[in-house]
């Protein structure tokens, strides 16, 4: 009798094992895990399936890619190019206190997105050593031509300021652009050796003529810093700007908190996101704010923002410039496709001054959604507290609308802009349009902690009413796939100086 229970005890404990192994081989053919950490695709997997890396809002272990030994025979003799490094991180211009973060094929130029020093030149030559593909058989694998600097307005009188580094082409060469992989960029001598800590640039070409745009919508927003820890913020963010038309949305990542890299994690391998390291090289603000002044204006915002209209160019067929805590809200009609159809063809019964132009630059006004002002919507009380909802929670804004210019956001057509700064264009070759107030605002929800401040409001529940149960739906089918990821996290707990 008790050699049976023995027998019967083993049988179970052999079957839970093999239910535990198949459970495991179930969830290994959706995703291959490399030495990494990454995961390939094998298959769309199930939310519960989804394996979530952290890594703590700085830039994975980079990877060289194969690169042939490419080495001037004739340009500059020996000069050879070192493996350019496949992601992007700021790197040092040799015999300059400036930095150089990606660099972009465009038709004229190789554009470089570089943090460059107050006039860092001081009257000194800049050259950019072009290697091209090293199958083509060039007569040397190496070119080297002049570059310019342009520096891009809004440097607030910091020490480093964003600009373009554009290497400017030789169309009537043998060298045909399509064929460059990788530029170094340096001062004086157009030979200089390449510093082995800062290896020449990939270069990211464009999609090829005639390929279709990937993406209508694309968010461009400004970089995470002080160990950014909103999860909930970072969810109706998304998900309502994904509601508005956004397909793809683009974070610059200086410094998050481990919750939101794990929903950064999850939203990069549905698609919805790209997450682009931004490890800042120089002194930047604090909390508490420190002694040190920082060396460039808001965690080089101007720079990320140039750096996603250039990468996204010949990619989006608009881009959207907002921030974490605001949207572009159209209040006539659903979407962003709609609101554009509407601005660049107004309907003829139209009662507001628009003309029927080619706009492809459109500047939105901004309104305060103070969030000492608390009042949710009504009919959404108890589900914008358990949601954490902004957009449901806080329905009182200042009467005031801001003037064009002043904390506007925009959304515009790329390739009529050559420039743009954080509330304006500064370089383009299109019509602009102010839109007007009633057809689409900035809705920005901040907190002044100015709660006694005397300011006029107005309560405007439009927003709530038209999209507020969809935006509930979306935001809690994420949250309940984020079992014990913390919504926020006390930016007290990062210690002192947080930045």
């Amino acid at each position: 009798m008790r050699r049976r229970k023995d027998l019967v005890l083993k049988c179970v404990l052999y079957l839970c094992v093999i239910s535990f192994c198949l459970q495991f081989f179930h969830i290994l053919r959706h995703f291959v895990v490399s030495s990494d950490g990454s995961s390939s695709e094998r298959g769309k997997p199930s939310a519960d399936d989804i394996s979530i890396t952290t890594f703590i809002g700085k830039p994975m272990p980079e990877k060289t890619v194969p690169f042939p030994l490419l080495t001037s025979r004739t340009t500059c003799p020996g000069l050879t190019a070192l493996p350019p490094k496949t992601k992007h991180g700021f790197q040092s211009i040799k015999g300059s206190d400036s930095f150089l973060y990606a660099a972009h094929l465009e038709k004229k130029h190789v554009i470089v997105i570089a943090l460059v020093k107050n006039k860092f030149l001081s009257n000194r030559k800049l050259y950019c050593q072009l290697w091209y593909n090293g199958s083509i058989k060039y007569e040397d694998p190496l070119q080297v031509v002049d570059a310019e600097e342009e520096i891009i307005p809004e440097s607030h009188s910091r020490k480093y300021t964003a600009a373009f580094i554009k290497c400017l082409l030789d169309t009537e060469s043998a060298y045909r652009s399509e064929d460059i992989v990788a530029v170094s960029v340096v001062i004086d001598d157009k030979c200089r050796p390449s510093d082995p800590t800062a290896p020449p640039l990939t270069v990211l070409a464009p999609p090829l003529p005639g390929n279709r745009l990937t993406s209508e919508y694309t968010v461009c927003v400004t970089p995470f810093n002080f160990r950014y820890s909103r999860v909930y913020e970072l969810i109706e963010m998304v998900e309502f700007n994904k509601i508005l038309g956004a397909d793809k949305i683009v974070f610059y990542n200086f410094s998050t908190g481990p919750n939101v890299d794990q929903v950064l994690q999850m939203y990069i391998r549905s698609g919805d996101v790209d997450v682009l390291p931004w490890p800042l090289p120089m002194h930047v603000d604090s909390w508490p704010s420190s002694n040190r002044p920082s060396e460039v204006w808001y965690f080089g915002q101007l720079a990320a923002l140039n750096d996603c209209l250039v990468r996204h160019r010949y990619r989006a067929r608009y881009i959207v410039f907002t921030d974490l805590d605001e949207f572009i809200v159209p209040l006539q009609d659903s979407n962003w496709t709609q609101l554009v159809s509407r601005l660049r063809s107004p309907p003829s019964d139209s009662t507001n001054s628009l003309e029927k132009k080619d706009y492809d630059i459109f500047i939105f006004r901004c309104v305060f959604f103070r969030k000492e002002w608390h009042q949710p919507a009504p009919g959404f009380e108890t589900l914008a507290s358990k949601i954490q909802s902004a957009v449901l929670g806080y329905t009182r804004r200042e009467k005031k609308v801001l003037p064009t210019g002043v904390r506007s956001k925009l959304i515009l057509n790329p390739r009529s802009v050559q420039e743009v700064g954080v509330h304006q264009v500064w370089q383009s070759s299109a019509e602009q349009l102010s839109v007007p107030s009633d057809i689409g605002l900035v809705y920005h929800y901040r907190s002044w902690e100015q709660p006694d401040q005397q300011i006029s409001f107005i309560t405007s529940n439009d927003v709530a009413l038209r999209f507020g149960h969809r935006l509930a739906i979306k935001v809690q089918e994420v949250r309940d796939r984020l079992h014990g990821v913390p919504m926020d996290i006390d930016i007290k707990s990062y210690g002192n100086f947080v930045n």
